[in-house]
């Protein structure tokens, strides 16, 4: 199984201050070995970011992509357009994306087709929110958001997929899942995977990560446990050296 670590920057650092963390990135992450590193930073950057890491083996991701091929869909940027910049992954259905700009799952199913179509690997988030944690809708908003993303889509069960558990509760507010808890969203998963497709596709081709307040102090709770890939980090990506720390735990 491939380790997989994502650094999600989000829209939190302007331009210079992008530049400089690429620029420790590159310095802390260029010897490591092992771990499949992934930045995701905003849109415009990309380019740049990607100059700036030139041979060390740190892969691009866009935090977003478009349902749509091409056409007028101002403000949008299409898989292809990623993957021309050099992006190998996508991140699809993040929780702030489904909160803040009413991203429905027909849409995020889309971008995901539109996705392999490009030959970009998606990473798709799902997970439950406060409300729905505490009253006991966990496991069906999962099945839910993972049926309505994945079901149908013609490049499964053939290619791989990167599915990322991140609980709304737990982004950005220092308080994680519990490693019990983390365990059965991961047999949830596989029943849900294995239910569309197959058991196969499911230990073959599907990754899983984990987001929501990762760091370099929690990380080794999580880590170990079957199936799970690696981690989507999102504040904690933001320090460099801090970022250097979760990935060493990998190793």
């Amino acid at each position: 199984m491939q380790k997989i670590l994502i650094a999600n920057w989000k829209m939190n650092l302007d331009v210079e201050k992008s530049l400089n963390l690429a620029k420790q990135y590159k310095k802390n992450l260029r010897t490591l070995k092992g771990l499949e590193l992934v930045v995701a930073p905003s849109i415009p950057l990309i380019i740049p970011i990607k100059d700036i890491f030139g041979s060390a083996k740190i892969s691009l991701s866009g935090q977003n992509v478009a349902a749509f091929s091409e056409g007028a869909y101002t403000g949008e940027v299409s898989a292809k357009m990623l993957k021309q910049i050099g992006c190998g992954y996508s991140l699809v259905g993040h929780s702030e994306r489904r909160q803040h700009l009413v991203e429905a799952d027909e849409m995020i199913h889309k971008k995901i087709v539109q996705s392999y179509a490009a030959g970009i690997t998606p990473v798709l988030c799902v997970g439950e929110s406060l409300k729905e944690k505490e009253s006991g809708g966990r496991d069906a908003v999962i099945i839910n958001q993972l049926q309505r993303a994945l079901s149908k889509v013609e490049a499964l069960p053939d290619k791989e997929i990167i599915i990322a558990y991140e609980p709304v509760w737990a982004i950005g507010t220092g308080v994680s899942v519990e490693r019990e808890d983390l365990i059965h969203v991961e047999r949830i998963i596989k029943r849900a995977l294995s239910s569309l497709y197959s058991e196969n596709f499911y230990n073959e081709k599907v990754s899983l990560l984990y987001g929501g307040s990762v760091n370099s102090v929690n990380v080794s709770v999580f880590w170990g446990i079957d199936k799970l890939a690696g981690f989507l980090v999102g504040t904690s990506s933001l320090e460099a050296n801090e970022f250097l720390k979760i990935a060493i735990q990998m190793k």
